[in-house]
């Protein structure tokens, strides 16, 4: 027993020397001075190390001075009211390094654009992804407020609402999207992944930037990253007392309201942020029939952050987030065969387009309303040259819901349901950024996601109007339908750039993704089903995501790369089985 611990004594004796040495070993400095273009010396002016808790600002004599760095690269942000934030890369290969920045009054200089495409700080201009990115400036300029505005910011990029309602979005990149409540491009907001587009916010608030990667993006991101991911971070809490109200209105008496503040509560140490956005937009269709408007849409979206800077070296981000969206639903009309019986008039398409488009007749008051909540809690701890990151995220999202499938005055068949799904998800993340020829991340990814859905299909009188065997059957009929899906998986993955020469770089990364899936499925006893429908099923599903890049960086203005990348969906078992089928099984036998 005495052989088996001793060395177990060696390696944790070794693993704090090491952590000891790392934190030792972070006495490098930068400073210099900010002047703007007329050699005055700024005070006041904000720099910060991004990717850190390290920030300072200049002093009366416009100097700054910031400690206990380590020698790597680095980007520092440099902020002052009524002047041009810039981003700067720099290079700390000494003890101690100057810098010095020149600030402009106008956007005459373009700043670096600074990305986390692959899990770690970026020159755009260095970054072998097909990428595009969009800062605080550009989005107010661009007026991002909504998912479906960010077609503004990529090329071969679009997002789509699904027909009305905003309950959910469809992403399309490259071509590839899906209808279905899975995604094939995945949503990261402050890092934490977002499983379903039930879950996709309608509006956005208090936003820092955004990036938007086309291509597979399966090696860091997982799953659901098949066409491309897209990555939005909110502003973090900062040292500054700052905060602000925005109003916009159009028309459908639509108002737009987003407001927020920054509020430090211990200096230099703990900082809380707050900040919401409300939107409210009238109908433009007419439901004739109940005499009410259809299509009108009220979104909350509401951000918390909490911001502890526990040492130079570690920090933790307390995340919580709401948002609320509700409609009365999408405006559909079908061309319809006449049946005097019934007081059902032929529709065509032309009569739709002909007489008024903004008009439909339901008899059912159709209606979506969702809530999706995000807890998040994320540490890094910088460590030498080495940084050691953790998100742990719990997401719930819950829709109810009434719609209409005969889209007409006839009571035939409508469905009331509602839809519970959350998930609990935990990554850890190494990564490495010290500017010499190999720089990588590792990490690993657990989720375990739980969908309940519990819903009532009727089927009304006027179904019979459709004939055998819908007018054999005891109408109406009610039934409730009940299921649940469980997702669990595991994922471990990593990749690493090398520099082959100072101007070709390498870029090699794999994950392997495992999940399993499970369903139980209930339908009571109807006309339609004569014995209640249970099922239980199991299916298992894994990938392997590779990822091949050659870059070449020919001056500072060109940049050349070529990549292979795959990327990963997991199967699912379909709850949503045709009524119809059904219904012939039972007519059949």
């Amino acid at each position: 027993m005495k052989i088996n611990k001793l060395p177990r004594k060696y390696l944790v004796l070794s693993f704090f020397l090491t952590l000891t040495y790392f934190s030792q070993a972070q006495n490098a400095t930068i400073n210099g001075t900010v002047t703007d273009i007329n050699n005055k010396l700024l005070n006041g002016v904000n720099i910060a190390v991004l990717g850190t808790s390290k920030g300072v600002s200049t002093d009366n004599t416009g100097n700054y001075t910031i400690n206990g760095l380590n020698q790597r690269t680095y980007f520092l942000q440099v902020s002052y009211l009524g002047y041009q934030t810039i981003t700067k890369e720099v290079t700390l290969d000494t003890t101690e390094k100057a810098v010095d920045f020149v600030l402009y009054q106008t956007s005459d200089e373009l700043s670096e654009v600074v990305v986390t495409a692959n899990r770690r700080l970026q020159n755009i201009q260095k970054t072998a992804a097909s990428v595009s990115a969009v800062n605080t400036k550009k989005i107010e300029q661009l007026q991002v407020q909504e998912i479906a505005e960010l077609n503004a910011i990529a090329p071969n990029f679009r997002v789509y609402d699904d027909g009305g309602t905003g309950s959910f979005s469809i992403v399309a990149s490259r071509g590839i999207s899906t209808v279905d409540f899975n995604p094939t491009v995945g949503l990261y907001i402050d890092d934490i992944p977002y499983f379903t587009t039930f879950a996709f916010p309608l509006v956005f608030s208090d936003l820092d930037n955004i990036e938007v990667l086309r291509g597979p993006q399966g090696t860091l991101y997982g799953r659901n990253a098949l066409a491309g991911v897209i990555k939005i971070n909110t502003k973090k809490p900062t040292n500054e007392l700052t905060g602000f109200v925005n109003i916009g209105a159009g028309n459908l008496n639509a108002i737009d309201l987003s407001a927020g503040f920054n509020l430090p509560i211990v200096k230099d140490k703990l900082f809380f942020r707050a900040s919401t956005t409300v939107s409210n937009r009238d109908g433009f269709v007419k439901n004739t029939l109940l005499d009410k408007d259809l299509q009108n849409r009220k979104a909350v979206d509401a951000n918390f952050r909490l911001k502890y800077l526990a040492t130079d070296n570690l920090n933790f981000d307390l995340h919580y987030s709401i948002q609320r969206r509700e409609s009365d639903a999408y405006a559909f009309v079908l061309p319809t065969a006449a049946n005097p019986d019934f007081g059902i008039e032929a529709i065509t398409f032309q009569d739709i387009i002909d007489d008024n488009p903004y008009e439909v007749s339901y008899d059912l008051d159709v209606f979506r309303i969702s809530t999706t909540e995000n807890i998040a809690l994320s540490g890094k701890y910088n460590f030498g040259n080495l940084s050691l990151s953790s998100v742990t995220a719990y997401q719930i999202t819950t829709e109810d819901r009434a719609d209409e499938f005969d889209f007409s005055p006839a009571d035939a068949q409508s469905t009331r349901s509602t839809i519970d799904f959350s998930n609990i998800t935990q990554e850890f993340r190494l990564t490495t950024s010290d500017d010499k020829k190999f720089d990588w991340t590792l990490g690993v990814f657990g989720y375990r996601n739980n969908n309940l859905s519990n819903s009532i299909n009727r089927f009304g009188p006027d179904l019979a109007a459709l004939g055998a065997p819908f007018d054999l059957l005891p109408l109406p009929i009610e039934r409730p339908e009940n299921s649940e899906i469980v997702q669990k998986g595991v994922a471990f993955y990593g990749q690493g750039d090398y520099e082959l020469t100072d101007k070709l770089s390498l870029t090699l990364g794999l994950r392997y993704d495992l999940e399993e899936s499970t369903a139980d499925l209930f339908r009571a006893v109807s006309a339609f089903n004569p014995e209640p429908f249970e099922l239980s099923v199991k299916a298992d599903f894994n990938a392997l995501s590779p990822k091949a890049a050659l870059s070449y960086k020919a001056n500072d203005d060109i940049f050349v790369y070529g990549s292979y990348a795959r990327g990963f969906r997991p199967g699912g078992i379909n709850s949503f089985v045709s009524e119809v089928v059904f219904i012939l099984l039972v007519h059949k036998h």
